[in-house]
């Protein structure tokens, strides 16, 4: 069964971390009980390659360690299916010097 899987506009949640800003990821939630979403994070528009992270959640907090555009999707995964979410793009700011050298600021 399709779902539409609608993603929210990542938003900065800290972007004075020493190792670079975080940003929380968030899409609606397919009604299916067990759902699990896979999330890619890409610097490519064809996710090759891609970051992965797993989680029951509808949302998820990712570090960047480099500025520049990137892209992300969701998948919905629910016993065999799948169910992707169209890409959506956004851009990192370039880091800090004490944040390249890991040193807060």
């Amino acid at each position: 069964m399709d779902y539409n899987l609608e993603l929210a506009e990542p938003k900065i949640t800290d972007s004075s971390s020493a190792d670079g800003p975080w940003y929380t990821f968030s899409w609606t939630a397919l009604p299916v009980e067990g759902t699990t979403y896979e999330i890619e994070v890409s610097r490519n528009k064809d996710f090759k390659p891609a970051i992965k992270h797993e989680t029951r959640q509808v949302s998820l907090e990712v570090q960047f360690l480099e500025g520049g555009s990137h892209f992300w999707k969701v998948i919905a995964k629910n016993n065999s299916e799948r169910n992707p979410s169209a890409s959506g793009s956004f851009t990192v700011p370039p880091l800090s010097e004490s944040q390249q050298k890991g040193e807060g600021e």
